[in-house]
């Protein structure tokens, strides 16, 4: 008995969080992927270096798993030996090998990207919250929509205006309009609030 395996190309098996399928352009009942799924980059390290193989998502599986609530993605890789390009100097797609996969996702338009020093949580039911410095120099407490968090940033939907200055500083007492100094703007405690540019790899990661 013996297992047979393709090489004209290689499929992986991806579970993601059911909370991630909202920044991912994926059916979710009886419908086909487009023609080209989103993109893909899968990446491992092999042999004691690092390695990535670019690829494209192409069908999902019509469950969710009862246990970790995952809903998995198939991603197709195209020649994951080499076979058709021997000039490739990488590591083989290998069946059994672990990967690390980050899908492109929806771009966010007139959406900010924040530090998550930037952001207060909700402790008093009072919603998500920053600090945010106005013109005349007063700290004002802006509620905001939180549409992502990363490990360290935070991505903000409303509640903020472009040029607006984000307080990242940590306070041991707040009151909405009390006056604040802002020691210059090469040591400033605050931040400048700008738009997030529409990311290439589709920010929010997942």
């Amino acid at each position: 008995i013996a297992r047979l395996y393709a090489v004209d190309f290689a499929e992986v098996r991806l579970p993601l969080p059911d909370r991630e399928l909202r920044w991912l352009d994926l059916p979710l009942g009886y419908a086909e992927l487009p023609a080209e799924g989103p993109e893909i980059t899968l990446r491992a390290e092999f042999a004691g270096e690092p390695h990535e193989w670019r690829g494209q998502v192409v069908r999902t599986e019509g469950e969710i798993d009862a246990r970790s609530r995952m809903v998995h993605v198939v991603a197709r890789v195209e020649d994951p030996y080499g076979r058709d390009d021997p000039t490739l100097r990488r590591a083989p797609l290998a069946v059994g090998l672990f990967v690390q996969g980050e899908i492109e996702g929806r771009t966010l338009p007139g959406v900010f990207e924040l530090p998550r020093a930037a952001l207060h949580d909700d402790r008093a039911g009072e919603g998500d919250r920053v600090h945010v410095i106005d013109a005349e120099g007063r700290l004002r407490v802006r509620p905001v929509e939180v549409l992502h968090t990363e490990r360290e940033t935070v991505v903000i939907g409303t509640g903020l205006a472009p040029g607006e200055r984000v307080s990242v500083s940590a306070l041991a007492a707040v009151v909405d309009g009390m006056p604040v100094r802002v020691s210059g703007e090469s040591a400033s405690p605050a931040d400048v609030a700008s738009p997030t540019p529409p990311a290439a790899d589709g920010e929010p990661r997942s």
